[in-house]
């Protein structure tokens, strides 16, 4: 059903058959521009009240917002409802939300502001969190481990018919993900405790990692995900992403393609 859905007059027929909200997640992208609101007024209007604070480069602006538009690529837009549809567009979602997005944010928020945030929350809970949590050896296996946990066969079609699970372990991925950029680009040098030659095996460690659950996928021999393999399974991941607003639009889709999973 899916190579079907995909090609070319029935990606037409998505467009026609879906509502904008569906398509193109509009909460999302409120909350996103909200987001970037806050940004300028923190950089401009804002700046002031912050202990040693500097004038943001325009560039860093730019790196932020090109992050806000890749994480709604990821979280929102067409590629969304796509990715329930096939596997190849879910990690093109996951690509633009944690290894494209990430970096961007890490790049585009002023140090001035991380140090203001760090002092503000520093006490000895914090402190002693701190020490556990916000560690290379945690970062790299955090996010690995969440990124290869999310593509076992029976967790991920779990994750894709609940809407609470699913959204928290997103939540969880870019938190994780943000962890493990921190350490690639070191936004505060002085809270990164790598030289350049562990930073290089970091960043090796961070590719072998992620090569299994890369693999699994890229050479698999059949369908892996009842997501995109069961019509009824498909038909409960989509209900629960729109509700009743695709009881009619489901049951267009699933007669246009004839059940052919």
């Amino acid at each position: 059903m899916t190579d079907i859905l995909i090609r070319g007059e029935s990606m037409t027929s998505l467009f026609d058959t879906f509502s904008i909200r569906v398509m193109w997640t509009p909460e999302l992208f409120v909350g996103l521009a909200f987001v970037g609101l806050l940004y300028m007024l923190l950089v401009t209007s804002w700046r002031s009240r912050f202990t040693n604070s500097e004038p943001v480069k325009t560039r860093q602006k730019v790196f932020f917002f090109l992050g806000l538009f890749a994480l709604y690529l990821g979280w929102g837009s067409p590629l969304y409802i796509t990715g329930h549809l096939m596997i190849s567009f879910h990690m093109l979602q996951m690509v633009f939300a944690y290894f494209i997005a990430v970096p961007l944010f890490l790049l585009g928020i002023p140090k001035w502001f991380l140090h203001a945030v760090i002092n503000k929350y520093r006490n000895p809970f914090t402190i002693r969190l701190f020490k556990i949590v916000w560690s290379p050896i945690v970062a790299l296996f955090l996010f690995n481990g969440l990124f290869s946990f999310y593509h076992v066969p029976l967790m991920f079609d779990t994750l894709m018919q609940s809407a609470i699970l699913h959204s928290m372990y997103e939540y969880a991925l870019l938190f994780a993900s943000f962890l493990m950029w921190w350490f690639m680009l070191t936004p505060l040098p002085v809270m990164t405790p790598l030289s350049d030659l562990k930073r290089i095996g970091y960043i090796f460690g961070n590719g072998l990692l992620i090569t299994p659950a890369c693999a699994l996928i890229i050479f698999a021999s059949s369908a892996m995900y009842s997501t995109y393999t069961d019509p009824l399974v498909w038909a409960n991941v989509m209900a629960y992403c729109y509700q009743q607003e695709l009881v009619f639009q489901l049951s267009f889709l699933l007669d246009q393609a004839h059940l052919h999973f």
